[in-house]
Formats: structure tokens, C-alpha cells, sequence
């Protein structure tokens, strides 16, 4: 018998409309219908009848189906009760247009499109009182959006053009404000619909803003920037209360939100003033190209740009947009969002603060410096703050403002001094601060000003350098004084000796930060040893000629007379002499002072490395002394001996191998300037005629092996060669010793006496070596 298969059910095939898809569009179709129907009515049928009949049969239909609504929502049908309710609204909107174009006087269409909205809205807010729907109060929100839009534009005012992105930006804070005051989405509350209106008026109005900043021309009308300010005021607002809490009906993160708020409240005191102010960094016309007329003329005429008069009307009207600006920027901030506080301040506070000396008149130099201490205080501010996520936008704008200063000053070089000398005291007072932060590895605030210290420090010896070589080749009177680039190699020496003693932030867990602090070290005790060489005329042009290179021009191999010795040092080296023995004294005392501040920096901030700063500035401290003062040659020689051996004795001292090479290396300096030329002669110390060589005889053929009978003579070995060259002076001949035999360098002073100097198989044999032994 044959089994039947079993029978299924048939799979019912789902449908491509569901019945309440059906049901919505039989009712929306329906709705739209009898509204294109009044509508055609309204316009085309209307001059055929009567007034009283035009209204009566207007507002007897809007009323009738206004009220077919309350009956259908009691029996259950919601959505033709929904239906019905916004078929209300559309004919409430044909009779707003009906009842224009009946009335022949209304001439103001804008004014009278906002009021009729504005009444719609009204009667439509009224409605679900009597009808529970939530369509009309949908349709309240949406009429209610270009009612401030309508407003401005129907005022008579010349210059309402400008204001009407501020009232769509109101419209925007408006709508984000009452969705905030009705609470979460709930049935009856159009909160979605208040939040999608309010993004998209807050995008447009951003966009908007956005390109009319950089499109409209700088000359114009100063309302119009004022305008351009308040939108943006409005805009921000806008972002503090969507960034207050999480909006799921956007589907946007709140941090979205207050990074725009930042970005334009911001803006805000940028757009109240004049359009020519600098925002960025602006270098002046014709850097250094000024002396002192540049450091007293006002800073808008040496950075080229327009601003009203100082003093006038109009800056003090743009000052004080600007101060209020920023004002009301921070106040909406610490009203709404109170932890985003420290970061308008700090996007605000440059704006508000640069703006002040172009439109008061300030002289180029005060401006600079304005400029710079404003920003000192932006980045020491970051070391307040707790939480180091936002740190970096005060070190940042802080920096930036430093920049600024730094670049207001290139006008002239005394100004530019300054200003580099005021800015290495920020990165001192800066790293000292990040020094004594605790967890700076662990990120945050100490990384924040660790890089923005590094950031200024390498700003300043950048600026100071190209302002060395300017000042030393082509500068002129018009350069600073010698002082400043002694004090500037001081300040940022002692930076770098504290950035050197503090560890890499940036290093991270586990990581080897050593590299960073041991670079900067060293750079901080060359930027020491060097602050004496640049105090006093010590560099060539119209100040001097340098001391130490002034040895090196000496006659090295010409033999000098004795009596040349007894002349004056700078004579003999071919140097400029001091105009008077005050200022002699003066420059000495400079020398001694810069070389003992130098040493004390170095103990205080980096005590470990006190030995190596003293070896490294005691020569360029020390050995100019005899010159600058007006010894003769032979006492400077004496003094730049007795130096360099101090150094070389002080590193056979040590204990610490390590620790020698900064005493041995710089006590080679001033020895080899004084023994390696004038302490030469051109005498041989024994002079040897060879005997002419004389011709090699023919090579004799192969004999074949030697017989072992024969005994091979040794070779007599030749002596060695006296030395064509003797140094006269006994510590020559030991540093010579030194220098000629690098075993002898750590073995200690006691083995490299000058008796036993010429054991050494390196070092030049004027007699037969001695026969004591080395202890």
C-alpha cells in the first residue's frame, strides 16, 4: 500500500501592505484631498460669491471638521480623529490666506505671514484641550519655527538683512530650551520634534555664519559684525544645553555638542571687532628694520592693519562689544555647563585681551609684552586644573598668545630682546611648575605643560639665535645690548637644566625617558658655559672682536720678541681696547657675574651636575678677564695657563671617572690656546744634518739556502729622531705629556710629573729619559 505524503499547511504569504499602512494612507489621501479641494476653493472660486458667504462657508467647514475630530477619538479611531485634526490646520491656513487676500490694505506680507502663524499656533496649542491629539501640537511647533524669521524681516529697519541669522539662531535656542523643560519623549509632547528642529536651525545658522565670516569684505558696517557676533553667542548657547545631558532622539553624543559651543563662543569676541584685528600671529611689515622710534609707535601701524582711530567712538564701541562678548560667553558657560568654564575662558580671554591694544593705541612694546604675559597666564592656569582632558586647550591658546606677543615684537630688535627674555621667564617659571607635579607620567596636566614649555623654550633660543647672528653681522647700533643675550642664555640654560631633571611624560609606563632629559641637560650647561661669552664686547663688528678667537690670530709660528710680551693683551692679539677703566671694570664684573650665576643656577636647579657647569664656564668666565682689563700678553698667558691647569688638576681630583670629563676636556681649552702658538718656536731643539744617502748596490742572485754554519747578523736598529719641535714653557711640556698620551688621561696628576713627561712614547724628547720609575 502506497503511504501518502503528509500534507501541510500553505505558507501564507505576508502582504506588502500591513492594515494600519493601509488605513493611514487612505486617511492621509483623504485629508490631502479635502485640503487641495478648499484650497482651489479659496482661490478660484472665491470672487464668485459674496463676503459673508466666503466666510461663512470657510469657517463653517474649518469648524465642522475640527469638530468631527472630538466624536471619532471617543469611539476609538484615532487616526481619523488625527486625520480630521490636521485637515483643521490646513484649512485654518486657507483661511489666513483668504482672509489676506480679501483685506486690500494689508500690505506688509512678512508681517503678516508671522501673525497669522502665530495665531495658527496658538489655536493649534489650544485645540488637544478640547481633542486629546498629538498632531496639532506637532503642527504648533512646526508653524511656530519661521515666526521670529517673518518678524525681523517685516521691521522696517535698513539694516535688519543682518539680524535675521540671530533670530533663526533664537528660534534654534528656543526650540532646545522648552525641549529640555518638557523632560523625555512621552505621548502628547512633541519633544522629538522641538529637538530635530532645533539641529537643523542650528545647523543652517551655522553654516551660514560660517560663510559669511569668510566671505564678507573687512570694511564692513560694524553692525553687521555685531550681528554676526550675537548669532554665534546664540549658537553657542545652543550647544551648552544640547551638551547637558545625552539626547536620544539625535543619536548624538553631548560631546559633539559642546565642542561646537566651544568653537563658537569662542568666535564670538573675534566677530564683535573690527575685521582687520589680528586673530593669529602677524609678523610686522618690515621685521627689525626699526630702533627706537619702533618700540613707542603704535602696534596697529607696525602690523599694517586698519582700526578706528584710538580713542574714538567707535574702537570704544567695538572694545566694549568685545569685553561683552567674552563676558556673556562665560557667564552662559558657568550658568549652563559649569565644567567647560576654564575652556571658553581660554578660547575667549586672546580675543578679548589682543583686541584691547590695536584699538587703545598701545606702543609696540607694551604691546608685546601684553601679549606675552597674558599667554604665562593662560598656560600657568592649565597647572590648576584637575582633570588634564581639557588642560591642553589653556596651555594651547596660552601658547599661541605667546607667539602672538613674540611676533608683535619682530619690529625692533630691542623689542624682540625683550620679549624672548620675558618669554624664557614664563618656560623657567613653567618647568619649574611641572617639575614639582606629582604623576607626570601618568599624563595629564604635567604633559600638558611639559610640551608647552618645550614648545617656547625651543620658540625662544630659535628667535634669540637668528637674533644673535643678526645683531653680530649686520645689526648694527639698532641691535640689543650684550646683556640680553647673556640673561636670555641664562633663563633658558636654567629651563633646560629643569627640563633635564624632570622625566619624559611622553615616555609612558615602562618606556626609557632618559634620552629627552639627558639632551636637554646638555644643552642647558652649553647654554651656561656660554652666557659669559656674551656679555661685554666680546664678538667682532663694531663691538669688539672675540677674545678666545684673538688667540688663534695670534702669530703662532713667528717668534716673538720679548718686549712684545709686556704689551697690553688686546694690543698683541690685535683686539679693541676698553674706552676707560670703568667700563673695563665694568665688563670684568659682567664676565665675573654672569660665570657665578651660571654656577648658582646650576646648583639650585640641578645640583648633580654643579661640577661640570663650574669646569664648563670657569674658562669663559675666567680667561678673558686679563684682556678685557688691559694686562700685559704675557700675565694674560700666565692666567690662561694657570686656568686650564686648575681644570686639569681639578679632574685628576675626582674620584669619579665619570665625573671628569668636563674639568679635563675644558682644561684642555686654555692650555692648548697658550702653548700651542705663542709658547711654540720655529728652532729646532737639536738641529741634525742626514748625510746623503747613497745609491742601494745591485741586488745579488739567489745563493740558495743559507748554510747553518753562517749566523745572520742583527740589523743595527736606528735611533729615534730628536723632535723638530720643543716647547719652551714647562707646562707646556706637561701638557703636552696629557695631550700626547691618552693612556696617561685617568691615570691621576702624580704620574705625569713634568720630570718623567718624556716616558711617554708619544710626547716630544728634547733629552734621554730619566730613570726613575713612575710611581
Amino acid at each position: 500500500m502506497e503511504r501518502s505524503a503528509p500534507s501541510h499547511p500553505a505558507a501564507t504569504r505576508a502582504g506588502e501592505v500591513t492594515r494600519r499602512s493601509a488605513q493611514n494612507v487612505i486617511l492621509g489621501l483623504g485629508g490631502l484631498l479635502v485640503g487641495i479641494a478648499a484650497l482651489v476653493f479659496a482661490v478660484w472660486a472665491w470672487s464668485d460669491l459674496g463676503t459673508g458667504t466666503r466666510a461663512a462657508v470657510l469657517g463653517l467647514t474649518t469648524l465642522a471638521i475640527a469638530g468631527v475630530a472630538a466624536p471619532l477619538r471617543r469611539r476609538g479611531l484615532r487616526a481619523s480623529a488625527e486625520t480630521f485634526g490636521a485637515l483643521a490646520a490646513g484649512l485654518l491656513c486657507v483661511d489666513a490666506l483668504a482672509l489676506f487676500l480679501l483685506s486690500d490694505g494689508l500690505t506688509n506680507v512678512a508681517g503678516y505671514a508671522a501673525g497669522a502663524l502665530t495665531a495658527i499656533g496658538a489655536l493649534l496649542a489650544l485645540y488637544p484641550l478640547a481633542v486629546p491629539l498629538a498632531g496639532p501640537r506637532i503642527l504648533t511647533v512646526v508653524f511656530a519655527q519661521p515666526v521670529a524669521f517673518l518678524t525681523v524681516l517685516a521691521t522696517p529697519l535698513d539694516g535688519r538683512w543682518s539680524w535675521l541669522l540671530p533670530a533663526v539662531a533664537a528660534t534654534a535656542l528656543a526650540d532646545a530650551v522648552l525641549a529640555r523643560r518638557l523632560g523625555p519623549p512621552r505621548p502628547g509632547r512633541p519633544v522629538r520634534t522641538l529637538y530635530w528642529s532645533a539641529l537643523l536651525l542650528w545647523l543652517g545658522a551655522a553654516g551660514v555664519c560660517a560663510l559669511v565670516l569668510f566671505t564678507t569684505a573687512p570694511g564692513t558696517d560694524p553692525e553687521h559684525w555685531w550681528a554676526v557676533a550675537a548669532t554665534l553667542a546664540l549658537l553657542g548657547v545652543t550647544g551648552l544645553v544640547l551638551a547637558r545631558r545625552p539626547v536620544p532622539a539625535l543619536g548624538l553624543p553631548p560631546q559633539a555638542f559642546a565642542g561646537a559651543a566651544l568653537v563658537a563662543l569662542g568666535a564670538v569676541p573675534l566677530a564683535a571687532g573690527p575685521a582687520s584685528l589680528p586673530a593669529l600671529p602677524r609678523v610686522p611689515v618690515a621685521p627689525w628694520s626699526g630702533g627706537r622710534e619702533a618700540v613707542t609707535a603704535p602696534i596697529a601701524a607696525l602690523l599694517g592693519i586698519a582700526v578706528p582711530d584710538p580713542g574714538s567712538a567707535t574702537a570704544l564701541a567695538h572694545l566694549v562689544a568685545v569685553l561683552l562678548g567674552a563676558g556673556l560667553a562665560v557667564a552662559a558657560t558657568a550658568l549652563l555647563l559649569r565644567r567647560l568654564v576654564p575652556p571658553v575662558v581660554a578660547v575667549t580671554a586672546p580675543a578679548a585681551f589682543l583686541a584691547a591694544p590695536p584699538l587703545l593705541g598701545f606702543p609696540g612694546g607694551a604691546a608685546a609684552v601684553w601679549a606675552i604675559l597674558c599667554g604665562a597666564a593662560l598656560v600657568l592656569g592649565a597647572a590648576a586644573l584637575r582633570s588634564g582632558r581639557l588642560g591642553w586647550i589653556p596651555a594651547a591658546t596660552g601658547a599661541l598668545t605667546v607667539v602672538t606677543g613674540v611676533s608683535w615684537s619682530l619690529a625692533s630688535p630691542r623689542t624682540t630682546a625683550a620679549a624672548l627674555l620675558l618669554t624664557a621667564t614664563t618656560v623657567l617659571v613653567l618647568t619649574l611648575v611641572q617639575a614639582r607635579m606629582e604623576g607626570g607620567r601618568e599624563g595629564g596636566t604635567a604633559r600638558t605643560l611639559y610640551a608647552s614649555s618645550a614648545t617656547l623654550w625651543a620658540l625662544t633660543l630659535l628667535v634669540g639665535g637668528v637674533l644673535l647672528v643678526w645683531a653680530r653681522t649686520g645689526g648694527g647700533p639698532a641691535g640689543p645690548a650684550d646683556w640680553w643675550f647673556t640673561a636670555l642664555a641664562l633663563t633658558t640654560g636654567a629651563a633646560a637644566l629643569v627640563f633635564g631633571r624632570s622625566p619624559n611624560p611622553f615616555g609612558g609606563p615602562g618606556a626609557d625617558g632618559a634620552v629627552l632629559p639627558s639632551a636637554a641637560t646638555i644643552a642647558g650647561l652649553l647654554l651656561l658655559s656660554a652666557a659669559p661669552l656674551l656679555s661685554g664686547p666680546l664678538f667682532g663688528g663694531p663691538r669688539g672682536a672675540p677674545v678666545l678667537s684673538g688667540f688663534a690670530r695670534a702669530p703662532f709660528l713667528a717668534p716673538a720678541a720679548p718686549e712684545d710680551l709686556l704689551l697690553p693683551a688686546h694690543v698683541f692679539l690685535g683686539l679693541p681696547g676698553q674706552p676707560g677703566a670703568g667700563t673695563a671694570a665694568a665688563v670684568a664684573f659682567g664676565l665675573v657675574l654672569s660665570g657665578v650665576l651660571a654656577v648658582a643656577a646650576t646648583l639650585v636647579l640641578a645640583r648633580r651636575w654643579s661640577a661640570h657647569a663650574a669646569a664648563l664656564v670657569a674658562p669663559s668666565a675666567l680667561v678673558p678677564l686679563p684682556v678685557v682689563l688691559g694686562a700685559p700678553f704675557a700675565a694674560a698667558l700666565a692666567w690662561t695657563i694657570a686656568v686650564g691647569s686648575a681644570l686639569l688638576m681639578a679632574s685628576a681630583l675626582l674620584r669619579d671617572r665619570r665625573m671628569t670629563w668636563a674639568p679635563g676636556g675644558r682644561g684642555c681649552s686654555p692650555c692648548s690656546w697658550a702653548c700651542a702658538g705663542p709658547c711654540r718656536s720655529r728652532t729646532p731643539s737639536r738641529p741634525r744634518s742626514r748625510p746623503p744617502r747613497r745609491p742601494a748596490p745591485p741586488l745579488p742572485r739567489w745563493p740558495g739556502p743559507p748554510s747553518p754554519r753562517r749566523s745572520a747578523r742583527p740589523r743595527p736598529r736606528r735611533p729615534p729622531e730628536p723632535a723638530r719641535w720643543q716647547c719652551r714653557w714647562p707646562w707646556g711640556r706637561l701638557w703636552s705629556t696629557r695631550l700626547w698620551c691618552p693612556s696617561r688621561w685617568w691615570r691621576g696628576w702624580r704620574r705625569s710629573r713634568p720630570d718623567c713627561a718624556d716616558r711617554c712614547w708619544r710626547a716630544p724628547r728634547s733629552r734621554p729619559p730619566c730613570g726613575r720609575r713612575s710611581r
